[in-house]
């Protein structure tokens, strides 16, 4: 070959633009799949940590260092400030803490109108950075003492009014004394229990038990105030507590390991005889006690990521995969598009090896350029959608070394591709030949019928207790599998259709013999476009599925949007702002007589699931949007004149008599439902209207509560937070209380919604690379048919007919693909929807859900894209130069 074709090689590109703007994408595309997997790690561990950060609170997962009462009978003020600047000194050599929250406090005992009951009225004061400016003020204000509610109750005082503190001693032994004002009441700290402020003082607000003393309240006092407290009434003894809080902004994973390490050394120096346990008051005969979370809020981010490495890996790698193909199918077509010079290099005899060596010199710079442009995307991608601090220089340089692999593979991509599509040298044998006559799509379909089988062996999900249930592999390969054996098949069928076939218009005649004579270079075409549409169109199906089934199991699970635990015979105020409704639950009270349960017989009786509700108030408060919708249900219940009229599942739909003890009920069941709200997977259930069960229960002679130890709960209707935060001020107060969103961002459900999410979004960057691919296969198929279009022109077939034409033959393509694609999707969606149900103990189990109206859209405007990039690419090849081909050719 020339020399001057290697001399031009690196920059060869640049005169055929479309195959370089193909190489540059589908480089990109490499990259952005590589640097994907490192970047998203750092994000999923970045989000773990963080979110258990907010959980414990910076001050809770900072460093908190906590002294012994010291007797400190000499400088007493300044040995506590010493110690405070010691602490200061500690957080400068810590770059990523804030400023520390110093905290001292002393012993005394509350003395005046306190000292005449029989119990001792202990207060701790404190000196507390900022102290007043995190509690609940309920009287006065000013910079003197800060009282709790509770000891201002006891000592019968008030703001503007003095506290009397005398030496928590033995009566009479010490008859010490100081009277300081107090300028201010607070709320107990005991009742404002989510306050991030005091969160390392838990222990010292709770009692462990609700028949524990309760604990000595805060004095809050300024630090001059508390050495004379200390001096006069608290033996001189002071204890400081440092807390040094995290900065959670700038806490990437990389550091918050670095900061876990550094309080651990913190940790083993104040245990030992060092200057900063004797600066800090640690120093023998007294020990400080020094904790810090995020030591276990590092170790639960790693176990997060852990778990989530195989996810992300076979995602990274799955999108790598296309991504590649994408890199084979634009070498592929950048030799198609510049066939002159393929059949020069066949003519000239040079080696396929040779000749991919060239091609792969001519794609390295393009493909560094698209590597550049994919590891910016990709980094952007994750600066935007992952917590602040998740990317460092470690994040960084694990990207970009994943992006130069890519780079490369990407290379080596369009050089294979680039060989394959040049032609053969030498006649085929009679072994290949005979190998050749084998049909590719019967291994691909085989595969295809051994993933489906270990798939409903129960090889479709990976149990893990951090992050729940994700797809396996497996389920992922299964419909490109099937959809490339099948698309595959179709194109031989439909190839053979078109064969002979005639038609009146002339661009559709010259469209369907085009079709009928597709190569295996079409045929590669139609099968990559309908693989990336069956992903995409299963990530979708699954996505959709995956969140209509979790939110009926939640409200199934739940009830209503909110539940609460309230005691069996509690009123409801009349005018609560949400709709709510009592409902009792029993499990072992009432049993089903005489009936077939499940292909069980029961002589002696079955226990079945009892709800005890009010129709008419249950109906106001359930929400429902899928199939069997239980308010009419409950509407006939509310209706029926019988003396006890039910509603049953399809385990219960029998029913016609219940015992209750040694008592027998005759019901009617006047309404069957498939699953109803706060039923049970797989128990028979019942649900009775609640007057008229209570007088059926008093006419058979049921003594007492009919359903004994039953649990009664509230359910209420309304935006979830807005309910609970109105429960929990109410009358009502539940003991506990649940919402559907509880349900819905359990670790299951978020794992698999990001493996569908992700999936779909490279399904899509499947499908658009599809859509190039066949711009770049008509358009060099244009140019080589330049002298055809030249006649075609000659003897009055207008360009807009050859463009129509064009256009015509590849919305067919796209459609074939589309429907093909789509159909395999669908085709194993529907048995495997249960078997990927990351919930499967939750009634009701998984069914598939299809957004049609998505598909249809989708279908349409792949469609249209399809027909567009076929009249563009008839439009780009019709300027060429006939004369100039002519002479090449």
């Amino acid at each position: 070959m020339p020399r001057a074709l290697w001399a031009k090689a690196p920059l060869a590109l640049l005169r055929h633009r479309t195959v370089l703007f193909a190489v540059v994408t589908a480089s990109m595309l490499v990259a952005v799949a590589g640097a994907s997997v490192p970047l998203l790690r750092a994000g999923v561990e970045s989000e773990a940590l963080k979110s258990r950060i907010d959980e414990l609170t910076p001050l809770g997962a900072g460093l908190t260092i906590e002294t012994q009462l010291h007797r400190d009978r000499g400088d007493l003020r300044g040995s506590d400030r010493a110690r405070r600047a010691a602490a200061r000194q500690l957080a400068r050599a810590l770059p990523f803490v804030g400023r520390p929250i110093m905290t001292t406090t002393g012993v005394a005992q509350v003395g005046g109108a306190a000292l005449e009951g029989a119990n001792q009225l202990l207060v701790i004061p404190m000196a507390r950075t900022a102290a007043t400016d995190h509690v609940t003020r309920v009287s006065g204000e000013g910079g003197h003492a800060w009282v709790a509610a509770p000891v201002a109750r006891l000592a019968r005082i008030r703001a503007g009014q003095a506290i009397t503190l005398v030496s928590p001693a033995l009566p009479g032994v010490n008859a010490k004394s100081i009277h300081l004002p107090v300028s201010a009441v607070y709320r107990s700290l005991d009742a404002d229990r989510d306050n991030p402020y005091w969160v390392d003082f838990t222990a010292r607000i709770r009692p462990v038990s609700a028949d524990a003393s309760p604990l000595p309240t805060f004095l809050l006092v300024q630090q001059a105030e508390l050495y004379r407290i200390a001096h006069a009434v608290g033996g001189d003894e002071l204890a400081s507590t440092f807390e040094f809080p995290v900065r959670a902004r700038a806490m990437t994973p990389a550091r918050a390991k670095e900061a876990a390490r550094r309080f651990a050394e913190i940790r083993r120096s104040l245990n030992g005889p060092t200057r900063l346990a004797a600066a800090l008051g640690c120093e023998r005969p007294y020990r400080c006690s020094v904790t810090s979370s995020l030591e276990a809020a590092v170790a639960l981010a790693e176990r997060s990521v852990g778990a989530l490495t195989p996810v992300i890996s076979l995602l990274g790698g799955f999108a790598a995969l296309i991504a590649v193909g994408a890199a084979f199918i634009a070498g592929a077509f950048g030799v198609r598009r510049r066939a002159p010079e393929a059949r020069l290099s066949v003519v000239a005899g040079e080696a396929r090896s040779t000749f991919a060596v060239r091609a792969g010199i001519e794609a390295l710079l393009p493909a560094l350029l698209g590597a550049a442009i994919g590891f910016g995307i990709a980094v952007t991608l994750a600066l935007t959608f992952t917590p602040d601090g998740t990317i460092d220089s470690g994040v960084l340089a694990a990207a970009l070394a994943a992006t130069v692999l890519a780079a490369l593979g990407s290379v080596v991509a369009v050089a294979v591709g680039a060989c394959a599509a040049r032609g053969p040298t030498a006649a085929r044998a009679r072994s290949g030949f005979r190998v050749s006559r084998l049909p590719w799509e019967l291994p691909v379909l085989i595969a295809a019928g051994i993933d489906f089988a270990a798939i409903q062996q129960g090889g479709g999900l990976v149990a893990d207790e951090a992050i729940g249930s994700h797809p396996r592999l497996v389920v992922l390969l299964l419909p490109l599998l099937l959809a490339a054996g099948l698309a595959g098949l179709g194109t031989r069928g439909l190839r053979q259709a078109l064969r002979g076939r005639s038609a009146r218009s002339d661009a559709i005649y010259l469209a369907i013999r085009r079709l009928a004579a597709a190569r295996a270079m079409l045929v590669l075409l139609i099968v990559t476009a309908a693989a990336s549409v069956g992903a995409l169109c299963f990530a979708e199906v699954l996505d959709s599925s995956l969140s209509s089934n979790s939110a009926e199991k939640a409200y199934v699970a739940n009830g209503a949007d909110v539940q609460g635990l309230i005691d069996a015979g509690q009123t409801f105020p009349p005018n609560f702002p949400y709709p709510i409704a009592k409902v009792r639950q029993s499990l072992d009270t009432v049993r089903i007589d005489s009936v077939r349960i499940e292909s069980m017989s029961t002589g002696s009786g079955s226990p079945i699931e009892v709800l005890e509700v009010d129709p008419v108030a249950l109906g106001h408060v359930v929400r429902w949007r899928w199939g069997g919708d239980p308010l009419g249900a409950l509407a006939k219940l509310a209706a029926s004149d019988s003396t006890l009229p039910v509603v049953a599942n399809a385990a219960a739909r029998q029913a016609t008599v219940i015992s209750i003890g040694a008592s027998r009920i005759r019901v009617r069941v006047v309404a069957t439902v498939d699953v109803f709200p706060g039923s049970i997977a797989g128990q028979p259930l019942l649900v009775v209207p609640a007057i008229k069960f209570e007088r059926a229960a008093d006419l058979a002679g049921v003594m007492g509560d009919p359903l004994d130890h039953a649990t009664a709960y509230v359910w209420a209707r309304g935006d979830p937070t807005d309910v609970a935060r109105a429960l929990t001020d109410s009358a009502i107060a539940p003991l506990y209380i649940t919402t559907v969103d509880h349900f819905l961002q359990s670790a299951e459900l978020t794992t698999a919604a990001r493996t569908y999410g992700f999936l779909r979004v490279v399904a899509l960057g499947a499908a658009l690379v599809s859509l190039v691919a066949l711009l770049l296969y008509l358009q060099a198929r244009g140019r080589s048919q330049l002298v055809t279009s030249a006649f075609l022109a000659r003897m009055g077939m207008s360009a807009w007919r050859r463009a129509a034409s064009v256009a015509l033959e590849a919305a067919a393509l796209v459609a074939f693909a589309v429907v093909a694609g789509a159909g395999s999707a669908l085709l194993v969606a529907a048995p495997l929807v249960s078997r990927v149900d990351p919930l499967p103990q939750y009634a009701p189990g998984a069914s598939i859900v299809v957004p049609w109206t998505l598909l249809v859209i989708s279908t349409c405007t792949l469609v249209a894209a399809g027909a567009a990039a076929g009249a563009a690419a008839s439009a780009l090849a019709g300027r060429a130069e006939v004369g100039e081909e002519l002479r090449v050719a």
